[in-house]
């Protein structure tokens, strides 16, 4: 009873952490209909300016998480409202996933180029002091963790509905065509919700670095998890998107605590469970829940002949070989990975400018074709392994959305009916155990 109450306050701790980064991604929906997927970038980045202000710069905890959280959080997220999200609300949703996923990367580059990607841990908020109750052990941290996000869901709850301007983004939320006859600004609304996202989005990355360090990709993926907390509370629920986000902390927590540890596969669960929670979640809620749209697609020019494609090929490669061995080891690195983020980028062509569908799970399929040749080349030619292993990656992917048409068909009756639904998948590698998230959005 003394572990499972454990792991239970550990899980209510990270929860807690998902639930107020997923409240500020269901405020920035609701008000603008934009799906951030830079929400996680957006709270890395200001974590290290509080990483900066505090550690780097010396300043006092409580000035330097004052300036964060309520002074350079909204501003950004003002910034972020003002001048792109404004534009991309008029876009297509493939150009707003698009342009969502352009500031995630620029955000991580420009964390990178300033801050580097060396080891920086940051102290928590409060002690690391330890105090018992009913024989489990608390830190300060934890429960200054859990009060926080108390504090938050209920000033939210106070904001929404006891002040001017709360009632003022619920109306924007509800209509905002009539909200705007009422001098009301849908915009002036939106900002305000784009700063409070933002602010939120830092609060959580502040929350967890603690636990996993000044860490990129980490801290920018935790969006992942606020994604299925989100989910649970229908992309409009703050009460349930913190019910949400405390289920899959206590969830995790708790498959870690009793999985297996001497089976890898079962061994993954824990940090699958919110691709799950979201994949099936969106499984069960109908089209009437979604407010996304249709993905325009171009009209296809007619494909080029085979002569055509095996000519421009065999020049491609001619011209390669002939240049390749001029190139430095440094040019070939840098020639060969952008031709592989190249050959990325060209199947998205085929998904979304011919088949209307927005991935962005091509990642994890070069993750799977990657661990596949590695396992493959032991026994058998590198060549082989490799034309082997893309094979098992294509067919990987067609398993997958052969799955997924099929759960969708036995869930709803009204399947053609449906056209909206993100779907997730998560590949661990049985070697180093590292998991990387991928999203895969069918039209």
């Amino acid at each position: 009873m003394l572990e499972f109450m454990t792991f239970v306050l550990i899980g209510l701790t990270v929860g807690a952490i998902y639930s107020i980064a997923a409240t500020g991604l269901v405020l920035t929906f609701t008000t603008s209909r934009i799906f951030n997927l830079a929400h996680g970038a957006v709270g890395m980045f200001l974590v290290f300016i509080y990483y900066q202000l505090r550690v780097a710069w010396g300043l006092p905890e409580i000035l330097s998480l004052a300036l964060t959280v309520l002074v350079i959080g909204p501003l950004f997220g003002v910034g972020l409202g003002q001048f792109m999200m404004q534009r991309l609300a008029r876009a297509s949703v493939a150009i707003r996933l698009t342009g969502t996923l352009a500031l995630f990367v620029v955000l991580t580059g420009v964390t990178q180029l300033i801050w580097g990607n060396g080891y920086r841990a940051l102290p928590g908020l409060v002690s690391d002091d330890t105090f018992a109750v009913l024989n489990v052990r608390i830190s300060d941290n934890q429960l200054a963790t859990v009060v926080i996000a108390l504090v938050v869901a209920g000033a939210l709850w106070a904001f929404l509905h006891r002040t001017r301007l709360g009632i003022a983004m619920r109306a924007v939320v509800d209509d905002a065509d009539l909200a705007e006859l009422t001098a009301i600004s849908p915009v002036r609304v939106q900002n305000v919700s784009w700063a409070i996202g933002s602010s939120l989005a830092g609060l959580a990355a502040i929350l967890i670095a603690p636990n996993v360090s000044l860490n990129i990709p980490v801290l920018s993926l935790l969006i992942v998890s606020a994604f299925a907390a989100a989910i649970i509370g229908g992309l409009s629920s703050i009460a349930w998107t913190y019910v949400g986000g405390l289920a899959l902390g206590v969830g995790g927590a708790l498959l870690t605590a009793y999985l297996p540890a001497d089976n890898e596969f079962l061994r993954g669960l824990a940090s699958a469970l919110p691709f799950v929670v979201l994949f099936g979640a969106l499984i069960v809620m109908r089209q009437e829940r979604q407010s996304l749209q249709r993905v325009r697609t171009a009209v296809a020019d007619l494909p080029a002949r085979l002569p055509s494609i095996l000519g421009w090929a065999a020049a491609f490669v001619a011209a390669a070989v002939l240049v390749a061995p001029h190139l430095s080891a440094f040019s070939s690195l840098v020639v060969a990975t952008g031709l592989v983020y190249a050959s990325i980028l060209l199947s998205l062509v085929l998904l979304t400018g011919m088949a209307g569908q927005v991935s962005l799970c091509q990642f994890s399929f070069v993750g799977i074709g990657a661990i596949s040749v590695i396992h493959l080349a032991r026994y058998m030619p590198y060549p082989i392994a490799a034309l082997v292993a893309t094979a098992l990656t294509a067919g990987a992917g067609a398993l997958i959305a052969r799955l997924a048409m099929l759960m969708i068909r036995f869930l709803h009756p009204d399947y053609h009916r449906i056209r909206y639904y993100f779907f997730f998948c998560i590949h661990t590698c049985a070697s180093c155990h590292s998991e990387a998230p991928c999203v895969n959005t069918y039209f």
